[in-house]
C-alpha cells in the first residue's frame, strides 16, 4: 500500500462521494473507481456501500479509515521533523477554525505569519465545532481555533487560551431594543434578555454553540422565540440582524459591521473562552510553534 492510494481512500471517505473525490484529487471518475475496485479486490473486502447519494463506509472500510487517519499523521509528524531540519524553507501548518470565526480573525494572522515565514503554507480547515474538535483529536490538524468547553477536549497542556470571546445580540442600531438598553460602570451595553425575548430573532441550529446559548437564554426567562428562521448559519443570522430583520446572537470578535450594535446580554455578560488547541501525545512542528507565536501575537494587538 501507498501513501498516495491511503490518500485516495481518505478523500473519498471525507467527500463521501467519488465524483467529487475525483474532483479534488485532480483525477478522472472513471480512474478513481477503478483505484477503488482493485484495491478493495486486493484486501478482500469491500470498504465503502454505493448509494444514489455517493458513497458510505461499510464496517470494514470505517475500520481501514480510522487506521489510515492514523497511519497518514505518523507520515506527516515525520514530513515536519525533517522540515524543522530544513530551517522553514518549506512546509505546511494544518489549521482548523470555524468559517464565521476566520473571516475575522485569520486575515491578520495570514498576514503577519507570511511576512516572517513565506515558504510555508497555512493550510485551513474550516469546520463546525464538533468535526473540527474530532479532527483535532484524530491528529488530522496541526491546531484549531476553538470555542470552550467542548465534549471531549479539556483544558490541559495541549490548550492555549487566547482570549475571553463574549456572545452579544446583534441589533441594527435603529433597532427598538435600544430603548431597554443599561451601561454599566464598566461602560459596557448590555440588556435583559427578558427584555429581548419580546421581539423577533433569528436563530442557529439547536446543536450549535450560539443555538444552544440562545435557547438556554430563552428557556432562562421562560419565554418562547419569536422566530421565523431558526436553522440559520451564525453568517446569515448576523446578515439578516444588519438589515434590521431580527435579532440575532453572535460573538464580539465577529467581522464588524456599519449600522449594528453588539449589545452585552445582563450586567455580567456570557464569554466563552477562545482557545487554540492541538492534538494530544503528537509532535509539535517548528512551523506550528511559530504560527501558534503570531496567532497570539496578532490576537493580544487587536
Amino acid at each position: 500500500m501507498e501513501l498516495k492510494e491511503i490518500d485516495y481512500i481518505l478523500t473519498i471517505a471525507s467527500c463521501g462521494s467519488i465524483s467529487k473525490a475525483a474532483d479534488k484529487l485532480l483525477m478522472t471518475q472513471p480512474s478513481l473507481s477503478q483505484f477503488l475496485r482493485q484495491f478493495e479486490d486486493q484486501l478482500g473486502c469491500q470498504l465503502f456501500l454505493r448509494t444514489s447519494r455517493g458513497v458510505v463506509p461499510t464496517a470494514a472500510g470505517q475500520a481501514f479509515i480510522e487506521d489510515a487517519a492514523r497511519i497518514q499523521s505518523i507520515y506527516l509528524d515525520s514530513q515536519a521533523r525533517i522540515r524543522d531540519i530544513n530551517e522553514m524553507k518549506g512546509g505546511t501548518v494544518r489549521l482548523g477554525i470555524s468559517t464565521f470565526r476566520a473571516q475575522e480573525l485569520l486575515p491578520p494572522i495570514l498576514k503577519a505569519f507570511y511576512q516572517r515565514f513565506p515558504d510555508v503554507a497555512v493550510q485551513i480547515t474550516e469546520l463546525d465545532t464538533i468535526p473540527l474538535e474530532t479532527h483535532i483529536l484524530e491528529g488530522q490538524l496541526d491546531m484549531g481555533v476553538v470555542a470552550f468547553p467542548l465534549h471531549r477536549l479539556r483544558h490541559d497542556e495541549n490548550v492555549e487560551i487566547l482570549f475571553n470571546d463574549e456572545v452579544v445580540i446583534a441589533a441594527r442600531r435603529d433597532h427598538p431594543i435600544h430603548q431597554y438598553l443599561k451601561t454599566g460602570e464598566d461602560g459596557r451595553t448590555w440588556v435583559d434578555f427578558k427584555d429581548a425575548a419580546r421581539f423577533e430573532f433569528v436563530l442557529g441550529p439547536a446543536d450549535t454553540r450560539l443555538g444552544r446559548i440562545a435557547r438556554q437564554q430563552f428557556a432562562a426567562c421562560r419565554k418562547l422565540p419569536i422566530t421565523r428562521n431558526d436553522n440559520l448559519t451564525a453568517s446569515l443570522a448576523l446578515a439578516m440582524a444588519r438589515a434590521g430583520l431580527a435579532l440575532a446572537l453572535t460573538y464580539d470578535s465577529a467581522m464588524a459591521t456599519r449600522n449594528v450594535d453588539f449589545i452585552s446580554i445582563g450586567k455580567e455578560g456570557i464569554f466563552l473562552p477562545l482557545a487554540l488547541a492541538y492534538p494530544p501525545s503528537s509532535y509539535r512542528s517548528r512551523a506550528a510553534m511559530e504560527l501558534s507565536k503570531v496567532i497570539h501575537e496578532v490576537l493580544k494587538e487587536e
